[in-house]
């Protein structure tokens, strides 16, 4: 799937005004770019917000069509804003919002409690159409999520994962050695709960997709589906409803905390060390 930005970003911004200073300057995207040593496909890019903009080539736009810095102050916001798809950005908000997050994930393990070489490894994996300096923003907006495990009063959070997540090869033997110690490490923090549902279990309710729940104090649930190109954001009461009676009955499966954790353990030194 290409690489969606939220049309409000800062990357959307540079990318409209930079084609709207072209057309103005009677450029095409050719003409411009033998101006800044880039070429036509370069500009045609970054015009479509499917890379971003170097510095030299923001400070190029500024001297071509004389914007007073304009441009590289644009590119400034673009490197201090996490640049998500467009239709995760909602579901990032909600995550700031929650009480609490119940999530459920039977293949890999979940966005927050990722390491950078593993978030990298599924998200180059999952989009080989994106660039490098995409998929180093959708990895850098990934990372950035996790700041809330860091808060003062952060919300409450519950995995379940299926043991199938310890066992599935992610990148090489390194980088699932390391994120699976951060799962451990994790485990310790007041604020999560990981659990662990056996291979022992066989079939059980959920193992069609992963979902999350998020609850907050002054309004109604709502939960994140994913799909096979992107999530889904569900208000629905029914459709929460029926997802939260799955994500009991997984609980209900799963092994206690401390089994869980050494369960991660024990396939960190058998299967990844």
């Amino acid at each position: 799937m290409p690489h969606e930005i939220d049309p409000t970003s800062p990357l959307t911004v540079f990318a409209d005004e930079l084609r709207h200073a072209r057309l103005a300057a009677g450029l095409s995207q050719e003409q411009l770019g033998a101006q800044l040593n880039y070429s036509e496909a370069q500009v045609g890019h970054i015009e479509t917000g499917k890379r971003t903009p170097a510095l030299r080539f923001a400070e190029g736009c500024d001297r071509l069509f004389n914007t007073n810095g304009y441009f590289s102050r644009l590119r400034e916001r673009i490197e201090q804003m996490p640049s998500y798809p467009s239709w995760f950005g909602p579901w990032a908000k909600a995550e700031r919002e929650a009480i609490s997050l119940h999530n459920y994930e039977p293949l890999l393990v979940p966005g927050l409690l990722q390491k950078e070489a593993y978030a990298r490894e599924i998200l180059r994996g999952g989009r080989p159409r994106d660039t490098e300096e995409q998929i180093d923003a959708l990895v850098a907006a990934r990372l950035e999520r996790q700041q809330i495990l860091t808060w003062e009063d952060p919300p409450a959070l519950w995995f379940m994962l299926d043991e199938v997540v310890l066992r599935w090869p992610i990148g090489e033997a390194k980088v699932m050695q390391e994120q699976l110690e951060h799962l451990m490490a994790l485990a310790e923090h007041p604020q999560v709960t990981i659990q662990i549902v056996p291979l022992s279990c066989g079939a059980y309710t959920g193992l069609s997709g992963a979902f999350v729940i998020a609850r907050f104090a002054d309004r109604p649930d709502i939960l994140y589906r994913e799909t096979a190109n992107e999530g889904q954001i569900v208000a629905d009461p029914k459709q929460v409803a029926e997802l939260t009676y799955i994500y009991d009955a997984i609980r209900a499966c799963a092994m206690p905390v401390r089994q869980s954790v050494e369960l991660i353990r024990k396939a960190t030194t058998e299967l990844w060390t």
